[in-house]
């Protein structure tokens, strides 16, 4: 069943305001194999990194928008995309 899945979730319980330099959104407890992120208010730049750090992609998401990740990473670390904005993120991951 698709319900099975994923048995395991974490997420943000919420929009969060994202700050001008980086910093962590969500740290996951797991590791996920599917992250979905959904911004508000302003354009975010969001990445999402391993334990160790490493950038495995940067993307720039424009206020209003979904994006899923479908690859394995365990923080996911944001910022503005323009200095002094306030954009809101939620993000939610999902594994087995």
């Amino acid at each position: 069943m698709l319900t099975d899945t994923f048995r395991e979730q974490q997420t943000t319980s919420g929009f969060v305001t994202v700050a001008d330099a980086d910093a962590d959104v969500l740290v996951f407890a797991g590791r996920p194999v599917r992250v979905e992120i959904v911004v508000e208010l302003f354009d975010v730049i969001v990445s999402l990194r391993d334990r160790t750090l490493r950038v495995s992609d940067e993307i720039t998401l424009r206020a209003g928008q979904r994006y899923e990740w479908q690859l394995a990473g365990d923080r996911v670390v944001a910022r503005n995309a323009v200095a002094g904005s306030a954009g809101r993120v939620q993000v939610i991951g999902q594994w087995a």
